[in-house]
């Protein structure tokens, strides 16, 4: 598994994983693992819950999308940022973590 949360937090919840795309190669080549769903994640006991997908899928006519939710509220989203490759959506991971505090220090309150 090409786990890229782990560069981030220690054994954050893994909820849903999917997420094959090889970080050492282009997007283009790897068209039939860009789906919409790749990852979901959850913190703080699934109060947070990360969401990674690809939209549209097998596209390379688009982007990797983040959500941020609090409390499954799909609709009412606290964070979408879009990456156009894995090093964007790396630093996007990141400045989420940072800006609601859901390192590994507070993953379990």
């Amino acid at each position: 598994m090409n786990n890229i949360f782990l560069n981030f937090w220690n054994t954050p919840d893994i909820i849903y994983w999917d997420f094959n795309i090889n970080t050492q190669d282009i997007l283009s080549n790897q068209l039939y693992e860009l789906k919409e769903d790749l990852a979901q994640v959850a913190f703080l006991h699934g109060t947070y819950k990360m969401d990674i997908g690809y939209y549209p899928e097998f596209s390379v006519d688009w982007k990797l999308q983040l959500l941020l939710l609090k409390n499954d509220d799909w609709i009412n989203y606290l964070e979408k940022l879009e990456s156009n490759d894995i090093i964007d959506l790396q630093n996007n991971i990141d400045i989420l973590i940072n800006k609601y505090k859901l390192d590994s220090s507070v993953l379990y309150d």
